[in-house]
């Protein structure tokens, strides 16, 4: 899986939304959730959620209503953030902890399609990618790899990892995380150039290296930065070490 937003293979949301309005007789399927599957079937996904959850709150073993739950969710976030609406990590957290419960459902009711990993990958990235932007670093950087976990791949996501990590404290990570993105082909070279720097305050001098090549290859940092002498001088000394090893 890369970068782009998961989709169901060979369907659009609007699909996935009418695969959710089964009727059916099987045990969990009640009038209520008839009521959230004609809800869904509409196009009312906060309306469809809405029914789920109460019928999920009040029953918490029902597998049907889970998943539809962790399901709707993730539509519903998917419309919004496609509608320009900024979605919060609690939304995005909340819905990849449903859908790794439902992921674990065994059997799976005939009467649900099974989650998709690229569901659980699509959910944590968000989440991450949200929860970094509000200060919650720690509880980023565990959804981001969890996403990568369920596949998730790319320069975005290595990206993220790097920010979360950096914000988290975990310096080392962050910098595995940035030389993760140089070999998904990330263009952030600024990214590259700051990883660099914590590189060398971490005495990881091969890193270094690496980072500051593909940073100076990318964006060259000019007069804004250093000096072409500080710059010149700060990769030799990291390609003496890694030539080296003093």
């Amino acid at each position: 899986m890369n970068d782009k937003l998961g989709t169901f293979p060979n369907c659009t949301i609007a699909t996935v939304i009418m695969a959710l309005a089964v009727t059916c007789g099987a045990p969990g399927c009640g009038p209520g959730m008839g009521k959230g599957d004609s809800l869904a079937e509409k196009g009312d996904l906060a309306g469809a959620a809405q029914v789920y959850r109460a019928i999920y709150d009040k029953k918490p073993t029902n597998r049907v209503a889970l998943i539809k739950l962790g399901r709707t969710l993730y539509l519903s976030n998917m419309k919004r953030k496609a509608d320009g609406e900024k979605v919060s990590g609690a939304d995005w957290k909340e819905t990849f902890d449903l859908l790794d419960r439902g992921k674990k459902v065994e059997p799976v009711p005939p009467e649900v399609d099974p989650i998709r990993d690229f569901e659980l990958a699509d959910s944590a990235f968000e989440a991450g990618k949200a929860l970094t932007a509000e200060g919650k670093s720690a509880d980023a950087a565990k959804l981001l790899d969890a996403a990568k976990a369920n596949g998730r791949t790319g320069a975005q996501i290595e990206e993220a990892l790097y920010r979360a990590r950096l914000e988290n404290g975990d310096k080392d990570g962050a910098v595995e995380a940035a030389l993760e993105a140089i070999a998904e082909n990330s263009d952030e070279g600024a990214l590259f150039r700051e990883a660099a720097l914590v590189a060398f305050d971490r005495g990881m001098m091969p890193e270094c290296h690496h980072l500051m090549l593909a940073s100076e290859g990318l964006a060259p940092s000019g007069i804004k930065f250093k000096t072409h002498k500080q710059i010149k001088s700060l990769v030799s000394r990291s390609y003496f070490y890694l030539t080296t090893g003093l």
